[in-house]
C-alpha cells in the first residue's frame, strides 16, 4: 500500500490508516500482525503487533459471575437510595458513604445495567464471613478512574495491617493485592501494567494457596509464589476506600464487583472480560 509523508529531508512521523477484517469462522486466539514501511531509499522497517480474536460467551456476564460461585457480587445497577443488593446467594447489602453516584453508564457491553461514580465518597459492607477469604478465592472489578494515585478498590482488614486483605491501585497505577495475617502482610502481589485513567478496566487477582495471579482486561499479566494465607477479622468491607480508616479512596466508576471462594480459572477470568468487553456473540 503505497502511501506519502512529507519530510522535508527531515525525520518525520504520520499515521497511515489500516483496515482489518476478521473473518466470523476465525478461531480464537492470538495473531501476529507485521507491518513493513519500504522507502524509496534507505532501510525498510518493521513493526509487529499482536491481536486477539475472541468469540464472547453467550451466556449473560452476570450469570457467568453466578455459576462461577461468587459468594459476593454488587452489580451497582440501582437509581436511587443508598444501598446496593448482592446478587450473590449471601446477601450481604452495601451501603453507599458520603458522595456516590447512582445510575452512572455501566461497564458491560450491551447491557443497560448501571454503575456508581465514586467522587469523594465510597461503599461498604458489614463484617461477614461471606466477604471474609481465609482460603483460595478471587477478587474481581470493573474500574474506570480518573488519576493515577494510591487508592482502594476492594479492602478488608483491621488497624494497623491484620486479619483481611487489600485490593488497591498502587504507584505507576498497578493493580495490588496483599493477603494479611494477624501481625502483617503474609502475601502480596504487584502487577506491571498500568490501569490507564478514562477507561473501563477488568482487574482479577486469583490466590490458591501456591500461587498468586494477576488479570488486567482478562490477560494474566503477572504471577508470583505465595506465602500465608489471610486470617479472619471482623472489620468491614469496603469498596473503593481503604480498609483500615477509608482513607485513599478511588476517585472513578466502579461496576461490577464480585469475590469469590475458589481460584477462577484463566479461562474463566478471560471469559468474564470477552463477555463484558465486547457484549452477546454475534450471530
Amino acid at each position: 500500500m503505497p502511501f506519502d509523508i512529507a519530510s522535508n529531508g527531515k525525520i518525520a512521523w504520520g499515521k497511515v490508516p489500516v483496515n482489518l477484517s476478521v473473518p466470523l469462522s476465525a478461531p480464537p486466539g492470538e495473531y501476529k500482525l507485521k507491518f513493513v514501511a519500504t522507502p524509496t531509499s534507505g532501510t525498510a522497517t518493521t513493526t509487529e503487533w499482536t491481536i486477539r480474536v475472541a468469540q464472547p460467551s453467550a451466556t449473560a456476564y452476570p450469570d457467568l459471575v453466578k455459576q462461577d460461585g461468587a459468594t459476593a457480587y454488587w452489580r451497582f445497577g440501582e437509581t436511587s437510595g443508598t444501598t446496593f443488593a448482592d446478587s450473590s446467594p449471601y446477601n450481604t447489602v452495601a451501603t453507599a458513604r458520603d458522595q456516590v453516584q447512582l445510575g452512572q453508564p455501566g461497564a458491560i457491553a450491551g447491557d443497560g445495567n448501571g454503575s456508581v461514580r465514586l467522587n469523594g465518597g465510597y461503599v461498604d459492607t458489614p463484617h461477614a464471613l461471606a466477604v471474609t477469604p481465609s482460603g483460595p478465592c478471587t477478587f474481581e472489578a470493573w474500574i474506570k478512574i480518573t488519576s493515577a494515585y494510591q487508592q482502594g478498590i476492594l479492602e478488608k482488614y483491621t488497624k494497623p495491617a491484620s486479619n483481611g486483605f487489600a485490593l488497591r491501585l498502587v504507584d505507576r497505577n498497578v493493580v495490588q493485592l496483599e493477603l494479611i495475617g494477624p501481625n502483617g502482610v503474609v502475601s502480596r502481589i504487584t502487577g506491571r501494567t498500568t490501569v490507564q485513567p478514562g477507561q473501563w478496566h477488568h482487574v482479577a487477582v486469583a490466590y490458591d494457596r501456591s500461587w498468586m495471579d494477576i488479570y488486567v482486561d482478562g490477560k494474566l499479566e503477572f504471577r508470583t509464589p505465595a506465602g500465608g494465607m489471610p486470617t479472619v477479622g471482623d472489620a468491614p468491607l469496603r469498596i473503593g476506600a481503604r480498609g483500615d480508616d477509608a482513607a485513599f479512596r478511588l476517585n472513578g466508576w466502579i461496576d461490577e464487583v464480585a469475590m469469590y471462594g475458589v481460584p477462577l480459572t484463566a479461562a474463566q477470568i478471560q471469559a468474564h472480560y470477552d463477555r463484558g468487553a465486547l457484549g452477546a456473540p454475534l450471530s
